[in-house]
């Protein structure tokens, strides 16, 4: 079982690392750290009532809780489907990558993170988070390089008239590397769907590949 001890270290190694170091960030591809037990385990025994050890964001949860990033509510849920702003998003991230502590409140952490140029200075906590805004953040953060694409047989995702060429080098890159690899809709083919606000299973998916990268 992982120990997360140094997320300044983790950082370091990631930014040294050039193979698929990110799980997708959807239902399907899940990272197996823990077991399935193991997963049950934590999950129960932090009270939470929502998120099964059989649930594709399950490794996600167990990680972040076992990192002391994230607890259910009062009522014992973690909310997993629900749509995520800015404010918790991307204190999630600001977090995992060590710009922002753990004590921080969503505000603190959105602010370092404006700091440190990852989002604009207008985002709110209160912002919805879409997938390419959390794609733009990751690439700033690990300083992904990029080509702009104007070929459709160049980009691995079906959805590519919702990109601008920009964004299309920029998610390519992303895609590259293993940082997201989309939605299957049949026949191997994928779509990103940038304008989709992410959701919480998805991005504990995200953070709990940040924090177990070597």
């Amino acid at each position: 079982m992982k120990r997360f001890t140094s997320l300044v270290l983790v950082v370091a190694l990631l930014l040294l690392t050039t193979g698929n170091i990110f799980a997708a960030t959807v239902p399907g591809s899940v990272y197996t750290d823990h077991t399935e037990q193991e997963m049950a385990n934590i999950l129960n025994g932090a009270g939470v009532k929502d998120v099964k050890a059989t649930d594709w964001y399950a490794q996600g949860f167990a990680s972040l809780i076992e990192a002391g990033l994230i607890k259910p509510d009062a009522n014992g849920n973690m909310n997993p489907l629900a749509p995520l702003t800015a404010g918790d998003a991307v204190s999630l991230i600001a977090k995992a990558i060590g710009i922002a502590a753990k004590t921080d409140t969503p505000e603190v952490a959105l602010q370092k993170a404006k700091n440190a140029g990852l989002v604009g200075a207008g985002v709110t906590t209160f912002t919805d988070m879409k997938r390419i805004d959390l794609a733009s953040l990751v690439a700033k953060a690990f300083n992904i390089s990029y080509i702009s694409i104007y070929n459709k047989n160049l980009f691995p995702f079906e959805d590519f008239f919702a990109f601008t060429a920009d964004e299309r080098g920029m998610v390519k890159a992303l895609h590259t590397r293993g940082f997201f690899v989309g939605y299957p809709i049949g026949n191997g083919k994928y779509e990103f769907r940038p304008y989709n606000i992410i959701t919480k299973g998805e991005i504990v998916t995200l953070v709990a590949r940040i924090l177990a990268a070597k």
